[in-house]
C-alpha cells in the first residue's frame, strides 16, 4: 500500500504552509494577487503499513530535510535581496508621500478672488488633515513591517507587506478601481474610506491631485513585491477546468497531516472498534489525537513508548481504501481516516447519502470537507477539514466571526476526490488548508518520536 510519512520532512512541508497561511488567505480573496505555495516539497522518510505494523523505510532520492520558510535555502541571498529591494521601493514611496504632505500643507490654488490661503489656514483644512493622517497610518504600518523584515521568517513579512500595499491602494484609488476590501480589518477599512473621502472632497483640488501622483508612485513597490513573491516560491495558478490525476489529488490532500497511535517499535496500535473488530485510525483532529494518546498511555501503563506517528492525508486516504480501484488491504480489521468524532457521527448519514446519490460505492468511513462561496475567488478555492478551521481562516482574513455564514458547503472526502477526477471545475485552484494546531502537533510528534528512539537505542539520537 502507499507509504505513510515520518514527521521530519512532513513537519518542514507543513510549516511552510502554516507560516504562509496569512498570505494564502489574503490571496484567496483577490484574483489579481492570488498567491500559492509551490508544492515541490519532497517527503523524507516513509512508513509502510503491513498487517497493522509500521516499518520505517527511506523514500527514494530523499536525503535531507527541506528547508523551512525561515531557514537559509539555495536562493536565500536572492530572496533577501528581493526583500531589501521591496523595502527600498516602499521607503521611496513613503518619502514621496511625506514630500507631498509638506507641499499640500503649504500650497493651495488661488481662490475666487485670486488669493491663496496661507500655511496656517491650510494645515487645518479637513482634506489636509486627512492627508497627513493617511501618511501617518501607512508610515506606522511600515514601521511594524520593519520588525518582521529583521525576523528570520520571511513569509510573515511577505503577507504583511501585501496587506500594506492593499491598504495603500484602497486609500489612493476610488470605487471605480474595484479594489478588493476583503482581508482588511473592518475598523481599518472604515478609516481608510473616511480618509480617502476627505482627501477627495475637491476632485480637482491640490490634495486630490497629490493622491493621483501617489498612485503612480505606488507602482514600483507593487512591481518589487511581485519579484519578491516569485523569489520566495509563490505563484498564482491559472484556473484550468480539467480533471486531476491521482498523483495531483494525493499531493493536494498531503497538505494536511493525520496522526496514528504507534508503540515503541513503530507498530500501529489498534483498538476495538464499535463492531468489535481491530481498528487502526488516522486522526485529522489534533485534539482528539492527543486525547487518544493520553487515554492509551493511561489505560496501558505497562506498554512503553506509545506515541503519535504522522502521515499526510493523501497517504492515509490511500492506505484506508479511499481509492475504489485499489485491491483490498491484507489487514484483518478496519482502517479509517477519523475526523472529529462528534461531527462525523452527526453528519455520517448525510455524507453517506451524498455518495449514494452520485452512484459511488458505500464507504466504510466518512470525512467531511468544508468550504464556502465567500472564501473563494477565480483562482483560489480553500477547503478545510473542520468548521472551526474555516472560522479561523475567516477571522484571519479580516472578517468578523459573527458574519460566518450559517450554511456552509460540506461534502464527503470520497466525493471530493471523485469530483476532482472530472473536468467540471478548475480543480487546480483547490487547496486544503492545514490548521496551526495540526502543525504544532506534528512538531510534538517529532519530539515524541525522538524520545522513544532515544529510549530504544540509549543515545537519544534521531535515526529518522
Amino acid at each position: 500500500p502507499p507509504p505513510a510519512t515520518s514527521p521530519r520532512r512532513l513537519r518542514s512541508h507543513l510549516r511552510r504552509r502554516a507560516m504562509g497561511r496569512t498570505l494564502i488567505l489574503l490571496a484567496v480573496f483577490q484574483a489579481s494577487s492570488g498567491l500559492w505555495l509551490s508544492r515541490g516539497t519532497e517527503l523524507l522518510a516513509t512508513r509502510r503499513l503491513r498487517g497493522g505494523a509500521v516499518d520505517e523505510a527511506e523514500a527514494p532520492g530523499a536525503e535531507a530535510p527541506a528547508a523551512s520558510a525561515g531557514s537559509p535555502g539555495p536562493n536565500s541571498e536572492e530572496i533577501q535581496a528581493a526583500m531589501d529591494n521591496f523595502s527600498a521601493a516602499l521607503d521611496t514611496f513613503l518619502a514621496k508621500f511625506k514630500e507631498l504632505d509638506d507641499r499640500v500643507r503649504s500650497t493651495s490654488k488661488a481662490g475666487l478672488f485670486g488669493k491663496a490661503a496661507g500655511p496656517e489656514t491650510l494645515a487645518d483644512r479637513p482634506d489636509r488633515v486627512a492627508f497627513r493622517e493617511a501618511y501617518e497610518h501607512l508610515a506606522t504600518v511600515r514601521s511594524l513591517l520593519g520588525e518582521e523584515l529583521s525576523s528570520a521568517e520571511r513569509l510573515p513579512f511577505v503577507a504583511s507587506s501585501m496587506q500594506l500595499l492593499r491598504q495603500a491602494a484602497l486609500l489612493l484609488g476610488d470605487e471605480a478601481d474595484g479594489i478588493s476590501t476583503t482581508g482588511v480589518p473592518a475598523a481599518t477599512l472604515s478609516r481608510l474610506q473616511a480618509l480617502r473621502s476627505a482627501c477627495r472632497q475637491k476632485p480637482k483640488g491640490t490634495v486630490a491631485q497629490a493622491l493621483d501622483e501617489l498612485k503612480e508612485a505606488l507602482i514600483p513597490p507593487i512591481e518589487a513585491h511581485k519579484q519578491l513573491l516569485a523569489g520566495i516560491g509563490y505563484k498564482r495558478p491559472e484556473p484550468v477546468q480539467a480533471a486531476l490525476t491521482r498523483d495531483e489529488i494525493t499531493e493536494k490532500l498531503n497538505a494536511v497531516p493525520t496522526f496514528c497511535l504507534l508503540n515503541k517499535d513503530g507498530f500501529a496500535v489498534t483498538v476495538r472498534g464499535e463492531d468489535g473488530s481491530p481498528t487502526c485510525s488516522w486522526y485529522t483532529d489534533p485534539s482528539e489525537a492527543r486525547a487518544v494518546l493520553a487515554a492509551a498511555s493511561r489505560d496501558n501503563p505497562t506498554v512503553p513508548g506509545l506515541h503519535l506517528g504522522v502521515a499526510p492525508l493523501g497517504i492515509a486516504f490511500s492506505t484506508c481504501g479511499g481509492w475504489p480501484e485499489d485491491p483490498p488491504s491484507a489487514f484483518m480489521g478496519t482502517l479509517k481516516v477519523q475526523g472529529n468524532r462528534a461531527v462525523v457521527k452527526g453528519m455520517e448519514p448525510f455524507l453517506a447519502s451524498q455518495l449514494k446519490e452520485q452512484g459511488l460505492p458505500a464507504a466504510t468511513w466518512h470525512l467531511p470537507v468544508f468550504c464556502c462561496d465567500q472564501l473563494q475567488s477565480a483562482t483560489a478555492m480553500p477547503m478545510f477539514l473542520s468548521r472551526s478551521d474555516l472560522v479561523e481562516a475567516w477571522v484571519l482574513s479580516g472578517r468578523e466571526e459573527a458574519e460566518v455564514p450559517e450554511t456552509l458547503t460540506v461534502m464527503d472526502l470520497h466525493l471530493l476526490v471523485h469530483q476532482m477526477q472530472t473536468d467540471k471545475f478548475a480543480w487546480n485552484t483547490v487547496d486544503l488548508l492545514c490548521s496551526r494546531r495540526a502543525v504544532e502537533l506534528v512538531d510534538e510528534a517529532k519530539e515524541q518520536a525522538k524520545a522513544v528512539i532515544g529510549e530504544r537505542t540509549g543515545n537519544g539520537q534521531d535515526d529518522d
